[in-house]
């Protein structure tokens, strides 16, 4: 009996790891949720040359889902920040986004990005981009970062 509750304990710890996993060698990925039954709707996430790109659209909404304590470290230019850990904060702040114009995104390190990406497209938003490997990869890159 015991060694069944050890393999199937295995089985859900290595079943959880593999569905967290991302290709970090993959330039975009797109994950798809359904908007209606007529309507897809497509969270992009890019790397930061083309994250770099968006953030010359003139109407590009930019959001940091990072803590406090981690946008004190530095954050991308023009970017506002929507704590994703705070949930209910961030459901009541992205009611301020147009869901019509583009939504950049970006954590530290891309999941809670994803996750805020994923619900963005969910209630609607029609464009929305999550930086791959977040503000760790901007920083890589030696990309411009400012104080809050």
């Amino acid at each position: 009996m015991k060694s069944q509750v050890l393999i199937f304990s295995l089985f859900l710890i290595i079943s959880t790891a593999a569905c967290g996993q991302i290709d970090k060698n993959a330039d975009q990925v797109n994950t798809t949720s359904e908007v209606s039954d007529s309507q897809k709707a497509v969270v992009h996430v890019i790397n930061v040359q083309e994250f770099k790109s968006k953030l010359e659209l003139p109407d590009a909404q930019i959001i940091d889902v990072r803590t406090d304590a981690e946008v004190a470290e530095g954050m991308i230019p023009n970017a506002v920040q929507m704590d994703v850990a705070e949930w209910n904060g961030f459901v009541v702040s992205v009611e301020s986004l147009d869901p019509d114009k583009p939504v950049l995104v970006y954590c530290r390190s891309g999941g809670r990005s994803n996750r805020a990406a994923t619900y963005l497209v969910e209630k609607g938003f029609t464009e929305v981009y999550d930086l791959s490997g977040g503000i760790t990869d901007w920083n890589r890159n030696n990309e411009e970062i400012v104080k809050p």
